[in-house]
């Protein structure tokens, strides 16, 4: 038994071709002068253009509204297969009017058998479909800007907090760069580190001549004083300038600053003193 009323049954066996003469007869006659196709009829006939991929690239996606046709023919169909003998090719071979096509009526009925999946198909489309969405993902680290290097005044600044540091006035000789010049000399030798400030110095021109620093010592000969490195001033606003000592240095007794050719000298003729600072001893 199904739930199909009569008229139903009729309209699902006719898609299907399943009908006999009179059967069809009194089918026909129960519709009228009506020559449009049933609902079965183009649920079955769409589901063939698809099945058959004439739809072309839109034929992708079922329309909505053919989704709902299939559905209710397939269900017909369904409750159609519960009464009706199992073997449903002989049926429709024995039925069959001679003047319809085999091939067309055989089609009809793959397209109708068919039906049954794509119901379960589209019910398996139509559950509601949980996204997971992943959890996002942390924020790159942003990389740490590096600290900008200390400047030689903040360098300066760090090695007067020694203990042993020692802070030296410039003075000043009668040369024509060290005219107004003034400033100091700092000096750790425990560190072996140290900074000139000079304010008013000439500033020079490095392709022509550099200053040089000579460090004066108890324990050096002061023919041979170390080398304390050439520097150059580009302004005569007060400039900072680190020590570079070539050699140790355990207790300086004088600083002098001279003016040589490019590069530096090994050994000063000390023709051109212009500042000089003094550590007593």
């Amino acid at each position: 038994m199904t739930d199909l009323t009569p008229h139903q049954e009729a309209a699902s066996d006719h898609a299907l071709g399943q009908l006999d003469r009179p059967e069809l007869d009194e089918f026909l006659a129960s519709l009228g002068d009506a020559d449009s196709p049933t609902d079965h009829e183009l649920a079955a006939a769409e589901l063939e253009v698809a099945l058959l991929g004439l739809g072309g690239e839109g034929a992708e996606r079922l329309p909505q509204q053919l989704e709902g046709r299939l559905k209710a023919a397939a269900t017909a169909y369904a409750w159609a297969l519960d009464s009706k003998p199992a073997n449903r090719v002989e049926l429709i071979a024995e039925r069959r009017d001679p003047g319809v096509d085999l091939v067309r009526y055989l089609g009809w009925m793959a397209a109708a058998a068919a039906l049954v999946v794509v119901w379960f198909v589209l019910g398996k489309r139509s559950e509601p479909q949980v996204s997971v969405t992943p959890p996002p993902e942390p924020p790159s680290a942003v990389p740490s800007v590096p600290a900008p290097p200390p400047t030689p005044e903040e360098q300066r600044a760090e090695l007067l907090k020694h203990e042993d540091a020692r802070k030296l006035a410039w003075s000043a000789t009668k040369d024509e760069a060290a005219k107004g010049a003034s400033g100091d000399v700092v000096w750790s030798s425990h560190a072996q580190q140290g900074y000139m400030r000079f304010k008013g110095l000439e500033p020079n021109d490095p392709k022509r001549s550099q200053y040089q620093l000579w460090i004066f010592s108890k324990d050096q000969d002061e023919r041979y004083p170390v080398d304390g490195g050439v520097f150059d001033v580009d302004s005569s606003g007060e400039v900072v300038v680190a020590i570079d000592p070539k050699l140790h240095v355990d207790e300086p007794t004088l600083f002098a600053i001279t003016v040589e050719k490019p590069g530096g000298v090994v050994v000063s003729k000390r023709e051109r003193i212009v500042l000089t600072a003094s550590a007593g001893g």
